[in-house]
C-alpha cells in the first residue's frame, strides 16, 4: 500500500552555534553538514562545536544510525552517521516509528532522487520544503518484507562498493609509485631540476564559443563537468554540440587538443585531469576547461598528470584563487614548478602506469556492471518485483 510519509516520522532539525563565539567551536563533537555527505556512511565530519554550542543554538545531538536527508545543495541526499553528531540547519535527521525500516526508507528516498531534484527550487542553492518530505508517497509493505527487499539490496550494494574501493586502491597505487621512484611534488626531496611548467608546455584554453552557436548535433562540445568526468575514467554522453564548419574554423583559428594534451576543469582540487586518449574531434568552454599542451620530446603526458594531481592534493589552495570558488588560472599554472627528471625515467613512470590503468579499466567496467544492477533493483525494488 502506498501511504504518506509523514505519518511514519519524526523530522529532527538543526543548527549552527554563532560563529562570533570562539567558545562554540573545535570542540570534540562531530558537527555535520551537506558538504560531508560523500557516501552513505558519514564517517567523519570537517567540523566540531562544542557542548556550549549545541547549549546555545537550535542544533542537538543525534544518535549514530540515524537517517540523514539533506534538504538544500544536495537535496534528497541520505546518509547514516557513524558516530553521535550534532547537524546544521540544511540536514534534518528522521526517526523512523515502528512500522517503518529505516534502511528500507533510506532506499526509498535513494529511489526518489529524480524527484528531489525536479520539486527543488532556488536561485542559486536549491533546497526543498518539509513538506515535500512529510507529504511524499512511499510504499509500505509489511515489515518482514521491507527487511527482505533491504537484504537485497545491500547484496547489490556490496558488490558496488568492492568494485569502488578496487578502483580507489588502483589509484592510491599508481601515486604511490610516482612518490616512491620521485618523491613529494611539492617538496622535491630529490633535489630534481625544477622548471616552470609554462617553459616546458604552452598552457592556455579555447577560443570562445557562444550559446548561439551550440547545436543539437555535430561535433562534441565540453565543459568542465565532462572534461572532470573524463579525467575520472569515466564515460560520458555529450549533450552540446558544434557544427563542422564551426569546428574547422577554430581548428584553423587557434588549433585543437591532440592526444596526449592535457585538460582539466578550472576548478580541480581532486586532480580530475584528462590525458587526451584518441583523435575523435571534439572542442571544450573556454575558461572553464584549461589546455596543457604537450610535447613528448619534453615531458611524458602520463608523467606530468600525475606529477599536476600531487601538487593540487598538496597545495591547491596556494595554487588556485578564487573568494567563492578556488579556481585554476592560466597565468598560476604557467608559474608552477615542475621537477623534470630525465624523460628516460618518465617513460618508464608511464609505462608502469599504464599496466596499472588497464587493470583498473577492468574494474571500472564491473563498477559499470554493479551501478546498473544495483539501480534496477533499486528502481524495481519498490514496484513489488524483486520479492
Amino acid at each position: 500500500m502506498m501511504v504518506k510519509l509523514g505519518s511514519y516520522i519524526e523530522l529532527i532539525g538543526g543548527g549552527t552555534p554563532s560563529k562570533a563565539n570562539e567558545d562554540y567551536w573545535n570542540g570534540n563533537i562531530p558537527w555535520a553538514s551537506v558538504k560531508d555527505f560523500k557516501s552513505d556512511v558519514i564517517s567523519k565530519t570537517q567540523d566540531f562545536i562544542t557542548q556550549e554550542g549545541i547549549d546555545n543554538s537550535v542544533t542537538r545531538l543525534i544518535p549514530k544510525g540515524t537517517l540523514l536527508i539533506a534538504t538544500r545543495m544536495a537535496v534528497g541526499k541520505v546518509a547514516f552517521p557513524a558516530m553521535d553528531l550534532a547537524i546544521n540547519q540544511d540536514l534534518k535527521a528522521i526517526k523512523c516509528k515502528s512500522q517503518l525500516d529505516k534502511k528500507f526508507l533510506f532506499y526509498v528516498l535513494k529511489s526518489k532522487s529524480d524527484y528531489f531534484n525536479n520539486i527543488s527550487t532556488g536561485a542559486t542553492v536549491k533546497g526543498i520544503k518539509i513538506a515535500h518530505i512529510t507529504d511524499l508517497k512511499i510504499p509500505l509493505p509489511p515489515l518482514e518484507q521491507q527487511k527482505k527487499i533491504v537484504s537485497i539490496l545491500d547484496a547489490a550494494d556490496e558488490l558496488r562498493q568492492k568494485d569502488k574501493a578496487l578502483i580507489a586502491k588502483y589509484d592510491e597505487l599508481t601515486q604511490s609509485l610516482f612518490l616512491d621512484m620521485f618523491g613529494d611534488p611539492v617538496k622535491n626531496e630529490k633535489a630534481w631540476e625544477i622548471k616552470k611548467l609554462g617553459n616546458v608546455c604552452l598552457v592556455g584554453s579555447s577560443k570562445r564559443v557562444f550559446v548561439e552557436e551550440l547545436v543539437e548535433e555535430g561535433i562534441p562540445f565540453y565543459r568542465g563537468t565532462e572534461v572532470g568526468k573524463l579525467g575520472e575514467g569515466k564515460a560520458i554522453r555529450p549533450t552540446l554540440f558544434i557544427t563542422k564548419e564551426h569546428y574547422e574554423k577554430l581548428k584553423d583559428h587557434r588549433g585543437v587538443p591532440k592526444k596526449g594534451d592535457l585538460l582539466m576543469p578550472s576548478i580541480c582540487p581532486d586532480g580530475r585531469i584528462w590525458v587526451v586518449d584518441n583523435d575523435t574531434p571534439f572542442y571544450f568552454k573556454d575558461g572553464r576547461v584549461l589546455w596543457v599542451e604537450v610535447d613528448s620530446k619534453n615531458i611524458n603526458s602520463i608523467y606530468l598528470r600525475y606529477h599536476l594531481k600531487g601538487s593540487f592534493f598538496a597545495n591547491y589552495s596556494n595554487i588556485a584563487s578564487g573568494t567563492t570558488f578556488a579556481e585554476l588560472k592560466i597565468v598560476a599554472l604557467k608559474k608552477m614548478d615542475i621537477f623534470y627528471p630525465e624523460l628516460k625515467l618518465q617513460n618508464q613512470f608511464a609505462e608502469r602506469v599504464k599496466a596499472i590503468e588497464t587493470q583498473k579499466v577492468q574494474a571500472q567496467e564491473s563498477l559499470k556492471k554493479s551501478e546498473e544492477l544495483f539501480n534496477s533493483l533499486l528502481q524495481r525494488a519498490f514496484k513489488a518485483e524483486v520479492v
